[in-house]
């Protein structure tokens, strides 16, 4: 056996099958193995390993090990010269494997090899290459400052920003995604250090080797595709807290004690800093465009207020002293009009801040109509100042995607080219559909007369999405394309024989797997509202009538407490039986989904869960309220 492949999966099932499928091509006449190690997954990973790849060794782990001491087990089991440990979330160049290999064979004293990676939007991943971490290149890391000057040998001295990243050189440190060595230098390295539960394994076993007397090299002319933080998310104040614990770790390990205190020291004053400063960017981000909002309608309303008392009233105030207090109130009440018809969903165009606001605009006339006559002070102002805001927020949003202003991804402004042939166009048309995606595919080219008809159509029709399908395709040319077109495009992944599309925009975001099995009604938007909408109506009745709970649920106060907290939003009345990542998030339920069925068995309680996120509708919440009633207060 050449060599022996090791992927240790956690929750990415259809990135996973993209990833054999790539390496399937890439091992194509090299005698391998493929050993797959699933840390406890929730999302079927296994029962769809073993259908679809059933040539796959799989070790099924009870519990999330890690990564370094899930690698070890697949090492253990493993029979081939060489080991390649890699990521479930890469795409492999077809001859990555093979060239590697052939690398590693002619160095004598090469301990481990890795390559050039790229993410889903094909810019250049700094992890590929690095050096030993230290305090200052931590500083200029966490600042900031080595991403600003990544071409300085001082400042990205961690990242080895001098180095041509296109090159062969040796390096420090490689990268866990892809790192192939001789299992006998894993060995004598004694394996992965199993202290590392994630981050700093690879760094660790990098130094390990280098004690040894051997060289770590960096290849730069093979490629993958790295999508970058599946299993755990996108980089957060979570994220950099573990991978400099991590640090901290490996530090503590390797260097002088007086230095792993400086580094301790300096690297926790730099986390909080840097959680504060990433704390105030994600509320932002979440309040900046419901706070601009506001700010439209306030002012909508009061300069037509203002215009209406000069040319309509002749000067004379309104005789109520309501006024004070009505464009305020009238302002919350149609941003959260707005709000509950869809204005803020993760997906919007500005015909859809339209409507919303044509929404809001009813219900806030349906309001002031609800008023009692004496603080009524002028439907006129309110109907005017609605229209003027709805116009200027279809108009911001307008603006915000025209200047690409804030994170905000509209899949119905994308225009999208199929390279592929005409029956994967029709398979991604089916599935993106089937999760509410509604970019425009404008044009279907062929997989073998591509380069000249792309670069004719991106042109030509201002394309700004390219779907890539796979094997009509090969990983070799997609990498070659994405990183010739990584400013004007963004891209996707089709493979036809797992029926999968998967992406990641950016690096920073958490990338998105779209099959026809894996849909779910709490995914979207609209859904999600009907079920908040639900939980703030119920709750609201119950608290109301509170003492009537009292009288007939046990646990009384309890009950009150917990509905108390499903208004504020803490809570939900329904929820699963036990959450995994692959199910939408709900917050923390009050009951379950299959609380009507007295099931003991864990498997069907889990399907139940399931079928609840797929199949939601808000009559089966209310159903659970209402059967469930006398349990609210557990």
């Amino acid at each position: 056996m050449l060599v022996s492949v090791i992927i240790v999966n956690y929750n990415v099932k259809y990135f996973l099958g993209q990833c054999l499928a790539s390496v399937q091509n890439a091992l194509v006449e090299v005698e391998a193995e493929i050993i797959v190690v699933d840390n406890a997954s929730a999302d079927d990973s296994c029962t769809y390993l073993k259908t679809r790849f059933p040539f796959v060794k799989l070790i099924e782990n009870k519990t999330n090990t890690g990564f370094a001491k899930a690698c070890n087990a697949g090492a253990a089991i493993a029979s081939g010269e060489f080991i390649l440990f890699l990521n479930p979330d890469t795409l492999v160049d077809e001859n990555a494997i093979k060239e590697s290999i052939a690398f590693i064979k002619t160095k004598k004293n090469a301990g481990a090899v890795g390559v050039q990676m790229i993410d889903g939007s094909g810019k250049f991943l700094p992890e590929s290459k690095r050096a030993f971490p230290s305090i200052i290149s931590s500083f200029y890391k966490l600042t900031g400052l080595a991403t600003l000057f990544s071409s300085s040998k001082k400042i990205n001295k961690y990242g080895l920003g001098n180095l041509n990243k296109n090159e062969i050189h040796e390096v420090d440190a490689l990268c866990g995604a892809f790192m192939l060595m001789y299992k006998n230098v894993f060995t004598v390295c004694n394996g992965f250090d199993e202290n590392f539960f994630m981050y700093g394994e690879d760094i660790d076993l990098s130094y390990r080797i280098k004690q040894l007397g051997y060289s770590n090299y960096y290849l730069g002319n093979l490629s993958v595709i790295h999508f970058k933080g599946e299993s755990i998310g996108k980089p957060n104040i979570k994220y950099t807290k573990i991978f400099y614990g991590a640090m901290k770790v490996f530090v503590e390990k390797h260097y002088a004690k007086t230095e792993a205190i400086k580094y301790a020291t300096v690297v926790k004053w730099l986390i909080n800093i840097t959680a504060i400063a990433a704390f105030i960017k994600q509320w932002m981000n979440k309040k900046l465009l419901p706070l601009l909002d506001v700010a439209i309608v306030y002012t909508s309303l009061f300069i037509v207020k203002k215009t209406w008392i000069v040319y309509i009233k002749n000067g004379v105030e309104f005789d109520t002293h309501f006024i004070t207090y009505a464009i305020p109130l009238y302002t919350i009440a149609f941003v959260l009009a707005a709000a509950i018809a869809g204005m803020y969903d993760n997906f919007y165009k500005p015909s859809k801040a339209l409507l919303s606001s044509v929404s809001a605009t009813v219900v806030l006339l349906a309001f002031y109509s609800l008023l009692p006559e004496n603080i009524r002070f002028s439907r006129g102002v309110v109907l005017v100042g609605s229209i003027v805001a709805t116009v200027l927020i279809t108009l911001s949003r307008w603006v915000l995607l025209q200047f690409k202003i804030g994170n905000y991804q509209n899949f119905s402004l994308l225009k999208s080219v199929v390279v592929g042939g005409k029956d994967d166009a029709e398979n991604i048309v089916v599935i993106l559909k089937e999760f509410n995606r509604n970019e425009k595919i404008i044009a279907n080219i062929s997989a073998t007369n591509y380069a000249k008809e792309l670069k004719e159509n991106i042109t030509r029709l201002n394309i700004t999405e390219i779907i890539f399908c796979t094997p009509k395709l090969s990983v070799h040319e997609i990498i070659f394309l994405i990183k010739q077109y990584n400013e004007d495009c963004c891209f996707s992944f089709y493979n036809t024989s797992t029926n999968t599309i998967i992406n990641s925009y950016n690096k920073n975001e958490t990338g998105i797997s779209y099959s026809i099995n894996g849909s779910f009604n709490l995914s979207m938007p609209y859904y999600k509202r009907l079920k908040r909408l639900v939980d703030v109506v119920a709750s609201f009745i119950l608290l109301l009538t509170f003492p009537l709970q009292l009288l007939f649920i046990k646990n009384g106060f309890n009950a009150i407490k917990n509905c108390w907290q499903i208004f504020i939003g803490y809570k939900t009345f329904v929820g699963y039986y036990s959450y995994n990542n692959h199910l939408p998030y709900i917050k923390p339920s009050v009951i379950q989904c299959s609380s009507t069925k007295k099931i003991l068995d864990e498997t069907i309680l889990n399907q139940a869960d399931k079928q609840y996120a797929k199949d939601y509708d808000y009559l089966t919440d209310i159903k659970l309220i209402f059967f469930n009633y006398k349990l609210l207060g557990k």
